[in-house]
């Protein structure tokens, strides 16, 4: 997975503008976790993984070289 769009987002609107992004790419809630979940392996995001009951999965920082 390439995260080179990703950083891009990040880097002109920080967090909120990559977590927007992958709202728009992945509609369905099952690809955006699967998604997060290469984020997260990556070693280059953080993911915020909150409770089942209230649904938030969200990247949290990018930890990359700016």
């Amino acid at each position: 997975m390439s995260n080179d769009i990703y950083i891009q987002a990040y880097r002109k609107g920080s967090v909120a503008a990559v977590n927007d992004l992958l709202k728009k790419q992945y509609p369905n809630d099952d690809d955006l976790l699967r998604i997060l979940e290469m984020f997260d392996d990556s070693g280059l995001w953080s993911i915020g993984w909150q409770p089942k009951d209230t649904g938030s999965v969200e990247v949290k920082a990018y930890l990359g070289d700016d």
